[in-house]
C-alpha cells in the first residue's frame, strides 16, 4: 500500500507499507521501494538512481519470472531489467565498450544484492502483501504445468 506524506503545501509520496493482519508490519523507502515496484509487477520506471554508483538508468522495465520447485519449498526468480543510462559521473570512461562493461557488471550486482536484502527484510517481517505472496497467489501453476 501506498504511503504519502502530508503537510499545509505538500502531498509527497514517502514510499509502499506492508500489512499483515492489519497492522503495518514495514515501510519500504527509495531504493528498496523502487525494487519492489519492479518485483510486485512487470513495471517501468522512468528512472532509477543508483548514487552509490553514480549512475543513473532510465526507462527501466521490468519482467519477472517466477519459478517453483515441485514439492512448492523453494521459488526461484528472476528479473530482467532494461533501461539506458542516463547520467554517469564516475571515473570510468564508459565510452570505451570494456569500461561500460564492467560499470553494467557493477550495477546488476548491486541490484541483484539490494533485491536479496529486500526479499530477506520482506520475508522476516511476514508481510501478508508481499510481492511473493501476490505471485504464489496468480496463476503460476497453471503456466507451468
Amino acid at each position: 500500500m501506498p504511503v504519502f506524506k502530508v503537510s499545509n503545501e505538500n502531498f509527497t509520496y514517502e514510499g509502499t507499507a506492508f500489512f499483515r493482519h492489519d497492522k503495518l508490519k514495514a515501510t519500504v523507502k527509495n531504493m528498496d521501494d523502487q525494487i519492489f515496484q519492479l518485483i510486485d509487477n512487470d513495471h517501468y520506471l522512468k528512472l532509477l538512481p543508483i548514487p552509490e554508483l553514480s549512475t543513473t538508468i532510465g526507462n527501466v522495465r521490468s519482467n519477472v519470472h517466477m519459478e517453483l520447485d515441485g514439492k512448492y519449498s523453494s521459488i526461484s526468480i528472476k528479473i530482467d531489467l532494461n533501461g539506458r543510462l542516463e547520467e554517469y559521473r564516475g571515473v570510468k570512461n564508459i565510452l570505451r565498450n570494456d569500461e561500460l562493461a564492467i560499470l553494467n557488471k557493477e550495477i546488476e550486482s548491486y541490484l541483484e544484492k539490494q533485491t536479496t536484502k529486500l526479499l530477506k527484510k520482506n520475508a522476516r517481517v511476514e508481510s501478508g502483501s508481499s510481492a511473493i505472496r501476490k505471485i504464489l497467489t496468480h496463476p503460476l501453476y497453471e503456466a507451468n504445468q
